[in-house]
């Protein structure tokens, strides 16, 4: 998966303006699913209305396969995303494949880069200079003891080694620091996942990530548990399309159990009365 960036008046857009002219705001946060779905899976994005996938897309945005398809082709025509030429059918109805051309160029010289570290790497990287090996300057932690709950565990020890010019930081230690946004209470989960339509379980995603100090696989602090909770509701709804697709049932139908009725629970009152000798 590849970050990207937008620049800060990107809302003021005259294409983006004009979807939102056209469409209102939520063809704008489509627009915006539809750059991270691409940026996420290094492809385009290919819609046809009966596959699991497309169904999953407009899930997240709470719209109807159809009302997507609207959004998309008002977003090729303010000049947004453009359509590949060779579309066509399959077993599955209609496909056609949308593209951005920035977000091409990005996944290429994201991909060139990856390849040139992957051959350097085979060839046992750079070549040694002759120089001394490192200057080593190593700083102490901010803080100690537990985190709080406005503060998030982060790398603060390092070890500086300088080859040709460049600094290169290795994390050494684990400190402490100030989180830039606080983190959320059970109560602030359950309210964004149940605002936004997500998917999954809001006290699992609180449990797991408030369980391990809210710090991701990779061992880096959470520094915005929204998206975290976007993505979590992400791989929740590809897990469920895929489960409809074979025909089983999806994780909210799996845990829905029928509300019993007053008749059945007066019933079981009066039975277990009788066998207390109440009756």
């Amino acid at each position: 998966m590849i970050y990207f960036t937008h620049d800060s008046g990107a809302s003021s857009d005259d294409k983006v303006m004009a979807l939102r002219i056209e469409h209102g705001g939520a063809a704008v946060d489509a627009y915006w699913a539809v750059l991270e779905k691409m940026y996420a899976e290094e492809t385009d994005l290919v819609f046809c209305a009966n596959r699991p996938e497309t169904k999953a897309v407009s899930y997240r945005l709470c719209v109807d396969v159809d009302t997507l398809k609207t959004y998309l082709d008002a977003m090729v025509s303010v000049g947004l995303l453009d359509i590949e030429d060779a579309c066509g059918n399959d077993a599955e109805g209609t496909v056609t494949v949308y593209y951005s051309t920035r977000v091409r160029e990005v996944l290429s010289e994201y991909r060139q880069k990856k390849e040139t570290a992957r051959r350097n790497g085979k060839m046992g990287g750079r070549k040694p200079t002759g120089k001394p090996k490192a200057n080593r300057r190593k700083t102490k932690s901010v803080s100690k003891g537990e985190p709080t709950r406005n503060q998030t565990p982060t790398y603060i020890e390092e070890e500086i080694e300088e080859e040709e010019g460049v600094g290169r930081v290795r994390a050494r230690g684990l400190g402490m620091a100030p989180n830039s946004k606080q983190l959320p209470t059970l109560d602030e989960v359950r309210s964004y996942f149940a605002t936004n339509c997500l998917r999954g379980d809001p006290d699992g995603f609180f449990a797991h990530y408030d369980g391990q100090g809210w710090v991701k696989g990779n061992g880096l602090p959470v520094d915005n548990w929204e998206s975290v909770a976007l993505s979590w509701s992400r791989r929740q709804a590809g897990i469920d399309a895929e489960r409809s697709a074979r025909g089983e049932p999806t994780a909210e139908q799996a845990a829905f159990r029928p509300v019993k009725s007053d008749e059945e629970r007066l019933a079981e009152l009066e039975a277990e009365l009788a066998a207390k000798g109440w009756a």
